[in-house]
């Protein structure tokens, strides 16, 4: 039988149309602000969720959040949106969809720059930036009044553009995801390569440096801590966390914390292999209690032969400390960790079909609840109703309430 070579775009395309969507795996969402349905700005009732995918695609749905109190009141209300003349608020498949990139969209984000709103994506072409009002021009004019009417492509072309250094190593690397420094208008992008961490200037649109040390594989996460202080938390595939001092043009290496050594998992003598854990995500939140102390909550997997009933862990880091303040080792391998501002607690997916809520400052599990895919990548909470979307393998997203109540599900297409 004669070989068949395989081809990448022609996986995209047979993907795109239909065949296999299955093989989708859905790696970032966001909530837009929200959207007044009669004026077309400020808070109000009209809500968009955008994710992206590894086909290299951005979905965007509209979204009725669900009423607070009563699930009938929700479920009527939906109803009559959908019986209304050209609005179709709650519809599984997405409304429409950009074809951003024919390789893996990792991270998606949506950022305020001198008033104007952006959606930022990553991936193997670097960072897009989208103005989103070029989005939304298109998107708004597209409300179809049949369900079964497909999902639109919209073409719109981002304002710009932020590329790595081409590695000697690999060529172009992929940023797996980024963060941006408001005060400064810096912008980070972790990076799959051996730079590992890149820094650009967002007003000039150039890159300006690349976080040299700390870190001897590639990236998988990085966080800024919008305080003022300009820190920034540098996470991956070798287990330390790299603690800097952000400035433009220039990061100094303040610490670096080797997570294997804080988890304190005892080695098998006998095999004489070290333990390995990697860090998956990282994210910033504050206690309630005291608005100056910043904690970062940090996720990832463990390799050990001794520990065989856990496969990854969660972990508490005290800013102004610099110290590790809890750490529990867990059944599934976290892969995307988020504070939930509104009920102050943090939640986490991993490989396995869960949604797990832990308390923010001692890392108590509260609860878990069963989602669609059956390895979640992401999860984004909604700031105005805590309505919260889940992604992972596979093309359902999920809806969850506050409460932990599955309200919708959405198709990834």
């Amino acid at each position: 039988m004669a070989a068949t070579l395989f081809s990448r775009d022609t996986h995209y395309e047979n993907a795109r149309n239909g065949i296999r969507l299955d093989d989708c795996i859905v790696f970032g969402l966001a909530w837009s602000p929200a959207v007044d349905e009669n004026n077309g700005d400020g808070e109000g009732s009209l809500h968009h969720l955008v994710g992206c995918s590894s086909l290299g695609t951005i979905c965007i749905w509209n979204v009725t959040p669900p009423s607070e109190n009563n699930c009938e009141e929700r479920k009527a209300e939906v109803e009559r949106k959908r019986k209304r003349e050209n609005s179709f608020l709650d519809r599984g498949d997405a409304i429409s969809k950009i074809n951003a990139s024919k390789k893996a969209l990792f991270s998606i984000e949506f950022q305020i720059i001198d008033s104007r709103i952006y959606l930022l994506v990553s991936g193997y072409d670097g960072i897009l930036m989208y103005d989103w009002r070029d989005i939304l021009a298109q998107h708004q004019t597209f409300i179809p009044k049949d369900e079964r009417k497909p999902t639109r492509i919209i073409s719109v072309n981002p304002v710009r553009k932020f590329s790595p250094y081409p590695s000697p190593r690999c060529g172009l690397a992929e940023v797996n995801t980024f963060s941006v420094d408001n005060r400064n208008k810096l912008l980070y992008g972790a990076c799959g390569d051996m730079y590992g961490c890149y820094q650009w200037d967002l007003e000039t649109h150039t890159l300006l440096t690349t976080l040299k040390g700390g870190h001897d594989n590639y990236l998988h996460s990085v966080k800024v801590v919008q305080d003022g202080s300009s820190v920034v938390l540098t996470g991956g595939e070798d287990g330390k966390m790299g603690v800097w001092s952000g400035k433009s043009g220039g990061c100094e290496l303040i610490d670096v914390i080797n997570i294997s050594e804080k988890l304190k998992i005892k080695q098998q003598i006998q095999s004489k292999k070290k333990n390995h854990a990697w860090i998956s995500g990282i994210d910033i939140h504050n206690n309630n209690t005291n608005t100056d102390a910043r904690w970062a909550s940090i996720c990832g997997g463990v390799e050990s032969n001794h520990q065989k009933s856990h496969s990854g862990y969660l972990m508490l880091y005290n800013l102004p400390t610099r110290t590790i303040s809890s750490s529990v080792l867990t059944r599934e391998c976290p892969q995307y960790v988020l504070h939930d501002d509104i009920n102050d607690r943090t939640v986490t997916v991993g490989n396995e079909s869960v949604l797990s809520y832990w308390s923010a400052f001692d890392n108590k599990k509260r609860d878990r609840v069963w989602c669609s895919t059956p390895s979640g990548y992401c999860v984004a909470i909604n700031k105005h109703n805590g309505l919260t979307a889940v992604g992972g393998v596979g093309c359902k997203v999920d809806g969850f309430s506050d409460f932990g109540r599955k309200e919708m599900t959405w198709n990834f297409c």
